[in-house]
């Protein structure tokens, strides 16, 4: 079974590779892209040459709806990008990959070095960049993270980022369940990390990829199992209760599937989990009031851990949002379901996907890969052009507007 994993994750990989590492067209805005990254109100992507660029909100709203500036897109400055599309990252930093968070980002070099920039907990503090502060870094762009650590693969969600070492281990960073705690961290605690960055996720266990989303955490181990922990009042960690890990630390999702790779959704409390099976089969749990664990129905999983999507089709990579999830098939076909008011499933409608499980993202685009944000989506085809559709108030698109795609589907970015 470790075999069968192994040569599924690197067959996905070497494909993954030789699309970003494919030449010739490139993006509107002149730079071919490798990787995209959605999540709350901005999107980030890496070039070719590691430089990072952004483009949306710079913060979040708060409870009035006055949106807090805090630097998310790392450009030196705390204004939205609205109409101007891409904006470079200040600091002259290389990145291999880098994650968008709810109102901050992540990014790691290619030594490993991990760099956070963006919120990092307001008047409280959480310390979700884990730079040994509770503060902003505001038009200071990127923050090294503390402790020295050298990373393989990074996931910035709402109010935490998780990382994993080259030798398997975790660590996450920031909120940790507010006052009743739910365990998000993993750290055997329900205590934000506040000013000591980066804390261990208890239990042993080694990890090959990670994700963190609103309130809970997911990652996988080498043979495809899946661990997730945090909250869980929907079902979200698949363990077959809906009781938060508190501190309990990584708990084992049901079912006996073997995956390939896992993603948590972004934000908003919309809490659910997607992942895709060895064989290109997708199964998620949790939250589902629009339809967005694409199963036909419109219930939470609760005790009932991993549900398949309906449809028959098979994917090469799986990418949940706020209350929708994106999907594409190994000939870069790009589905969506779930939410969709202002078009985030790109399929020319503005109605949710409901019961109907998948629908097909138009516009006769092949992707590479493909990313679901709060209420954006945003993919890149095999050559680096970029693309986004859905909400787009903050410019979050890229695509030179401030108007949400709504039934016009994917919108080229500049």
């Amino acid at each position: 079974m470790r075999t069968l994993l192994t040569r599924s994750v690197t067959l996905l990989a070497v494909l993954t590779l030789v699309a970003a590492g494919s030449t010739s067209a490139v993006a509107a805005s002149g730079n071919r892209y490798v990787q995209i990254t959605t999540s709350g109100d901005h999107t980030c992507a890496l070039t070719a040459r590691g430089q990072a660029y952004c483009w949306g909100s710079q913060g979040s709203y708060n409870g009035d709806f006055v949106m807090v500036p805090a630097g998310a897109l790392g450009d030196g400055t705390l204004n939205n990008s609205l109409e101007n599309g891409p904006q470079a990252v200040i600091g002259g930093l290389k990145f291999a990959s880098i994650s968008a968070g709810q109102d901050h980002t992540c990014a790691l070099t290619t030594k490993g070095r991990a760099y956070c920039w963006g919120a990092n907990g307001g008047a409280n503090g959480d310390g979700r960049l884990g730079d040994g502060t509770t503060t902003a870094s505001g038009v200071n762009g990127p923050q090294a993270v503390i402790g020295g650590l050298k990373f393989v693969s990074i996931s910035a969600g709402d109010l935490f980022t998780c990382a994993v070492t080259a030798r398997g281990k975790a660590y996450c960073w920031g909120a940790n369940g507010g006052a009743d705690g739910d365990g998000r961290l993993g750290d055997g605690t329900t205590t934000a990390s506040g000013v000591n960055g980066p804390q261990a996720v208890i239990g042993g266990l080694k990890f090959v990829s990670i994700s963190a989303g609103d309130d809970h955490a997911c990652a996988l181990t080498a043979h495809g199992e899946a661990y997730c922990w945090g909250a869980n009042s929907q079902g979200e960690l698949g363990d077959g209760t809906t009781n938060d890990s508190y501190e309990n630390g990584p708990q084992k999702v049901i079912g006996n599937h073997t995956f390939a790779s896992l993603n948590v959704s972004r934000d908003g409390g919309h809490n659910f989990t997607c992942a895709l099976t060895v064989n290109g089969e997708a199964y998620c749990w949790g939250d589902n009031e629009d339809g967005q664990l694409g199963d036909g129905t419109t219930n939470d999983s609760h005790e009932n851990g991993p549900q398949a999507v309906i449809g028959g089709l098979r994917f090469a990579s799986i990418n949940p949002g706020e209350s929708h999830t994106c999907a594409l098939t190994a000939k870069g076909r790009a589905y969506c379901w779930g939410y969709n008011v202002d078009g985030q499933l790109g399929d020319g409608t503005t109605n949710d996907s409901d019961e109907n499980g998948p629908q097909a993202v138009i516009g006769g685009l092949k992707f590479a890969s493909v990313r679901g944000g709060e209420s954006h989506t945003c993919a890149l085809t095999a050559r680096g052009k970029a693309y986004c559709w859905g909400y787009n108030n903050d410019g979050q698109l890229g695509d030179g507007t401030t108007d949400a795609s709504d039934e016009k589907g994917p919108q080229a970015v500049q």
